[in-house]
């Protein structure tokens, strides 16, 4: 087909209001990221206006969250449903989660399963781990231990530390499939080396017990205390009692090793 003239001028137009458009949103997200809430909302409003998902997306959570505006649900709940109703996954699972929640809009499982589900249609992580939630737990839809199991499985693949910890945890109790400690070890130790604490906290209850692993006390220790770092106030009461089970040469072993492994951990993220 041969490009006429005026079809050329609509292409390079084009282009050229998506340009804009980008480079505004790149200077929103800047400002975002620096905590220049006001500068953000004025760059990202007009975008979110004129149809731009990602900006409503964005917009959605400042209102959610009370940055440069005053907190509202409602609000955050109305641009996640521009963002979602374009087919913009992050979206759709924002919404989901508003509607899981009862925030902004009136509690409905049912609802909130229509939108993670679209949004895990698309291969988008955190939708396929909040349908597996929703599969594990019952919620607007019947329970079921296979299916929440394989989508942990597709966010886990993707690299979702929130999926590989729930995921392990399923193979370590056996829940929809057959029990497989290794398998559980595999998936908790992603998932921990990511800095998730509660991975860092199954983690280290599994070389405590010695789950499908040689029993290290070393080793508990050492990511017990990564967890407690995390927030996690059952890691540090355990740490704390085996601590006084450890000889001096055994503690400064498991210190550097925690040492190591934060080094480790920081580095990598």
């Amino acid at each position: 087909m041969a490009i006429t003239k005026p079809l050329l001028l609509t292409i390079l137009l084009s282009f050229s209001l998506f340009s804009h458009a980008q480079t505004e949103y790149d200077s929103a997200m800047s400002a975002f990221n620096t905590g220049d809430y006001e500068l953000a909302l004025r760059k990202l409003l007009p975008l979110a206006n004129t149809g731009n998902a990602r900006a409503q997306n964005i917009m959605g959570f400042m209102y959610y969250q009370g940055m440069g505006v005053d907190q509202s649900y409602a609000e955050a709940a109305r641009w996640y449903r521009k963002a979602a109703d374009q087919g913009y996954a992050d979206g759709q699972t924002n919404l989901g989660l508003m509607y899981q929640t009862g925030h902004g809009v009136q509690q409905d499982y049912a609802e909130a399963l229509k939108w993670i589900q679209k949004a895990a249609d698309q291969g988008y992580a955190n939708g396929q781990y909040l349908l597996a939630n929703m599969y594990h737990e019952g919620q607007g839809i019947q329970q079921d231990y296979g299916k929440a199991l394989n989508s942990y499985l597709k966010a886990a693949n993707q690299g979702l530390a929130f999926a590989q910890a729930d995921l392990g945890r399923m193979y370590q109790t056996g829940q929809g499939v057959q029990q497989d400690y290794a398998e559980a070890l595999k998936w908790i130790q992603k998932a921990a080396d990511q800095g998730y604490p509660i991975a860092q906290y199954l983690l280290a209850n599994t070389y405590m017990e010695g789950l499908g692993i040689k029993k290290d006390l070393i080793q508990a220790y050492a990511w017990y205390g990564l967890a407690a770092s995390g927030g996690i106030e059952a890691a540090r009461v355990i740490r704390s009692k085996l601590e006084s089970g450890l000889t001096p040469g055994q503690l400064e072993e498991a210190l550097k090793l925690t040492k190591s492994l934060r080094d480790k951990i920081t580095g990598s993220n």
